[in-house]
């Protein structure tokens, strides 16, 4: 809120109380003599209206200066923001009201790269295309192979030591897709992990 706004509340506010105590000081010091006779012309119904237009006029100063200083401070602000460059390695920012369907073949693409790559990339269409026939293959979900792939490669990696690529697991897997019909991806990638920690 600037000065002027400031001042022009803090007027609105002074003048409103001022209008308010004036009408009360007026009606407090009439004299006891002619009290009466001015309380019964006060009586009269233009007289009465006539009375109230101080205490009206004060109410509606201190109102303007509330609704007056309020809106002065919900102005609205300038937020200067620094441009970014649009870069693969920025991650992508999704406001909570979006919502932002990422495919399967593109978040194992990414993990075997380490970063994000573009929907484009040769590694998202390799994913998809394996990740589909060992669907077709096994007859489990799309979604149920890719977790077991990644599980077997973390499992892999800890018990014994070796780091295995998410691509060329899936790519084992395929070349084995003969063994896995019927539901039998768990039992194959438990054996093709034995064998890789052999090698």
């Amino acid at each position: 809120m600037n000065t002027s706004s400031s001042l022009l509340g803090a007027f609105l506010i002074f003048a409103g109380f001022a209008v308010i105590i004036v009408n009360y000081l007026r009606k407090g010091n009439m004299s006891s003599l002619w009290e009466r006779e001015w309380t019964e012309q006060q009586n009269q119904p233009s007289a009465r209206a006539a009375k109230r237009w101080p205490a009206l006029l004060g109410l509606f100063l201190l109102v303007l200066a509330g609704l007056w200083i309020s809106l002065s401070d919900n102005s609205p602000t300038t937020v200067e923001s620094t441009p970014t460059a649009d870069r693969d390695d920025q991650p992508n920012i999704v406001k909570p009201e979006q919502t932002v369907e990422v495919l399967l073949e593109q978040q194992m693409a990414d993990i075997n790269a380490g970063r994000r790559l573009p929907s484009s990339d040769i590694t998202v269409a390799r994913f998809r295309f394996l990740i589909g026939e060992l669907s077709k293959a096994s007859g489990e979900e799309p979604r149920r192979i890719a977790d077991l792939i990644a599980w077997y490669r973390k499992d892999i990696a800890t018990k014994y030591g070796k780091q295995v690529s998410l691509l060329d697991l899936t790519e084992a897997v395929y070349k084995g897709r003969e063994w896995i019909k019927g539901g039998q991806t768990n039992e194959y990638l438990a054996v093709l992990s034995v064998l890789i920690a052999q090698e």
